[in-house]
């Protein structure tokens, strides 16, 4: 089996492997403890990824953000976090930053695993690229079906919608109606500045004025 490694200049331990079998890719996600460390596998290749700090700190924000703005617009969702998804047959594999379920949640709620098999993609995955570009994955995640895919990075957040088997760039969410990329950056901006609650207010505010 040949292997090659792709370094990523200034990547925070980011590796990928080409001419890896699935099977591998499987018994490595079994031996993989550790949350710090992420997968994804997609055509053969695997790419490992160790976050630090400042990825971190961006997904707790864009996690609380998204969280709230659904909250204030009224949107049920269940939040499935950086669960790692896999669908045998088509060879993907896959943890993202955030991902949420919107159209399903009565289909994965409470449950431990989900099996894209059997069961729906999420409606919406967040990838945050301190270091990394995770354009690449948007091909893993239009042949899965996911609706929406938004990308923070360099301080800019991107939506990208599912258009048939493509994603094309989007000035506003469909699965948080009304808000624009635009919005999600200011508001990210803007909790570099503010205490927790005061931003949290704002955010609030941001989509129902009278709050």
């Amino acid at each position: 089996m040949a292997t090659a490694f792709a370094p990523v200049p200034h990547a925070e331990d980011r590796s990928v492997l080409r001419e890896i079998s699935w099977d591998t890719y499987i018994k490595l996600c079994d031996e993989n403890q550790s949350r710090s460390t992420q997968m994804a596998y997609f055509e053969g290749e695997l790419e490992i990824m160790t976050v630090g700090l400042r990825h971190e700190l961006a997904k707790d924000r864009i996690g609380s953000l998204v969280g709230i703005l659904a909250e204030a617009l009224g949107v049920e969702y269940e939040g499935t976090g950086q669960h790692t998804f896999q669908h045998n047959r088509k060879r993907i594999g896959f943890e993202a930053d955030l991902s949420y379920y919107v159209t399903n949640i009565d289909r994965v709620k409470g449950r431990e695993r989900v099996n894209l098999e059997t069961d729906p993609p999420p409606d919406l995955v967040v990838e945050v690229d301190v270091s990394r570009n995770s354009e690449r994955k948007l091909l893993m995640y239009g042949v899965l079906g996911i609706r929406e895919v938004s990308r923070y990075e360099a301080g800019v957040m991107r939506i990208y919608r599912l258009s048939g088997r493509e994603y094309k760039t989007a000035a506003k969410s469909a699965i948080l109606p009304g808000v624009s990329a635009k919005l999600l950056t200011t508001l990210l901006a803007e909790a570099q500045n503010m205490s927790r609650l005061k931003w949290f207010s704002l955010v609030r505010q941001s989509v129902c004025p009278s709050t």
